[in-house]
This record gives structure tokens, C-alpha cells and sequence, in this order.
């Protein structure tokens, strides 16, 4: 057996029995927690896409550190889609992934994600030591999450305390808990959830092409569409207040009358084409409609 493979077995071996080891009662204190946005919003029935940490903060000081976390994570209302240690503290400090580096689990009850990252002390890495209550972010998960279709719901982030099931290369079936570990001791460790709110915005009562915001849609908005586009009189586009070179996803609904995916000459003429020889109408139709991104207007 050569170097390689003795230190990998090596590694493996204490990594997947460490877990059986004496938990270390005193301090400090480890927290496994989630950073990432509270809430999530689109169309209803749509999957929305959320970025998450893992991260590991300690509550009190010691020069001791740490040289290697496992996790296990689950997600509740979601999909993870996509984990990395690109971009985050452990990585950027010297810690590498260990051999179950970002695996997903299958089966009833354990869908989710095991992953293990370790000092390389093979290279001269040594324990990450940790300001008190100063996060560090030790693995970038990317989670799908659809809207549900009736009002809000909610998801949840956890670290399930007894561990997802994971079957390493050589070696049976076997939970990995969370776990926080210094010389193949653990440490003692609080396990947070995230909960994260699920939101279907309603959007604002508007008529769509209606540029000059009075409630209709006839010749004068076409007029306001061309002041803004060619003599500046009108510098800003109704709902989100940018331009017709940049428009928030709301006026681009409300004043792409032609449906060509921009907003331009185009769409004033189409309005006008509409009005007054029977041209096709606004992709949204000519009742009032509710736009994401628009506030209340006064629609007739």
C-alpha cells in the first residue's frame, strides 16, 4: 500500500469513527447555524432560486480552534440543487474537503446533503482558530424552492441531530451528524434551523400600456412613451422609476405592448396600431391586470 492510499484510509478511518468518540463537555461552545436571505418571492407555482451558508460560529474564547466540521443538511419545502466550498471562510483559511465532500443522500427521510471539511495537515495546515461569536461560512449551498400556489408558505433549513445516511467508498452504511471536531475529539455544538418565508407577491391593479398612469390606455400614452424615449420630458418609467433602456420587470410587462421583450419606438406605434385600426392588443389584454413590481394605479 503506498502513501497515498495509507493516508486516505487513514483519514477515512478517523473521520467515520470519530463520531463514537467522547463528546468534550466544556468550552467553548460551537453553533452550526445558516446564513442567507429570510424570505422568497415570485409567481405563484414558480421555483426561485436562494443561496445559503453553513456557517460555525464559537461563543466563547479558546486557543485550541478547530481542524474539521462533518454536516448533515436538510431542506424542508426544497431542493438543495448545488453545494460548494467555493467562496467561503474555510476554504479561503487553508481548509480543504474531506472525502464526503458535498454528497447527496437518496432514499424516504434522507434526501439532503453530507459534507466533511478538514485541515490538510498532510501540507502544514493547522486548526482554524475562531473569533468568539464571528461566524465563518464553511459550505455554499444553492436550494430550489417553488412558490407555493395559494398564498404563503414556509421552508426550513436544518442539521438533522442524528445524521443523514451516507455509505462511504470500503465501508457500510452510517449516519453523519454534525459534528465539530480537534483532534479526533468532538466538541460540544448547538444545531440552528433557518426558517425561510415563501412569498407570492400580488403586484399592483394597473391597465396594461397604461404609460401615463390615469387609468386607460388610448393615443396619450403612446404620446408619454415617445416624450420619454426621444425628448427626456419624461425621465422616468412608471413602477420601479428606471428607463426604457434598463426597465424593472414590471414596466417591461406594463409598456412592452408589442411583446418583443424591450421597450421602444415599437411599442408606440403598436399602441397606436391598436387603437385606431384594429391592430393586435397588449400581450397582457386590455382588462385591468395585476403586475408584480407595480403599485395600486388608478385602472378603469
Amino acid at each position: 500500500m503506498n502513501q497515498v492510499c495509507k493516508f486516505s484510509f487513514a483519514f477515512l478511518t478517523a473521520v467515520f469513527t470519530v463520531f463514537s468518540s467522547p463528546v468534550l463537555v466544556g468550552n467553548p461552545v460551537f453553533e452550526l447555524g445558516f446564513q442567507g436571505p429570510e424570505s422568497v418571492s415570485g409567481p405563484a407555482g414558480s421555483t426561485q432560486k436562494a443561496t445559503y451558508f453553513c456557517v460555525l460560529t464559537q461563543s466563547e474564547a479558546s486557543e485550541a480552534g478547530v481542524d474539521g466540521c462533518n454536516v448533515s443538511v436538510q431542506v424542508e419545502n426544497g431542493v438543495i440543487a448545488a453545494c460548494t466550498l467555493d467562496g467561503t471562510d474555510w476554504k479561503a483559511r487553508g481548509g480543504i474537503p474531506g472525502p464526503a465532500d458535498c454528497v447527496f443522500t437518496t432514499g424516504p427521510g434522507n434526501e439532503g446533503i453530507v459534507s466533511s471539511v478538514f485541515i490538510d495537515f498532510q501540507h502544514g495546515g493547522q486548526p482554524i482558530k475562531l473569533t468568539p461569536q464571528v461566524p465563518i461560512t464553511l459550505l455554499k449551498i444553492e436550494v430550489d424552492f417553488v412558490i407555493p400556489a395559494q398564498g404563503g408558505g414556509t421552508a426550513r433549513l436544518v442539521y438533522p441531530a442524528q445524521g443523514l445516511i451516507y455509505v462511504p467508498p470500503g465501508f457500510g452504511p452510517r449516519p453523519i451528524p454534525p459534528h465539530v471536531s480537534l483532534g479526533n475529539r468532538t466538541q460540544a455544538i448547538v444545531l440552528l434551523a433557518k426558517e425561510i418565508h415563501l412569498t407570492t407577491p400580488s403586484g399592483g391593479l394597473q391597465a396594461p400600456g397604461d404609460a401615463n398612469q390615469d387609468g386607460g390606455v388610448d393615443q396619450s400614452d403612446a404620446v408619454w412613451l415617445l416624450e420619454h424615449l426621444f425628448l427626456g420630458t419624461r425621465p422616468n418609467l412608471p413602477c420601479e422609476g428606471k428607463t426604457a433602456a434598463t426597465p424593472g420587470e414590471g414596466e417591461l410587462a406594463l409598456l412592452d405592448f408589442n411583446g418583443s421583450g424591450a421597450i421602444d419606438i415599437s411599442d408606440a406605434v403598436a399602441l397606436l396600431t391598436w387603437r385606431f385600426i384594429g391592430g393586435e392588443g397588449h400581450p397582457l389584454g386590455s382588462a385591468c391586470a395585476r403586475i408584480l413590481g407595480c403599485p395600486e394605479g388608478p385602472c378603469q
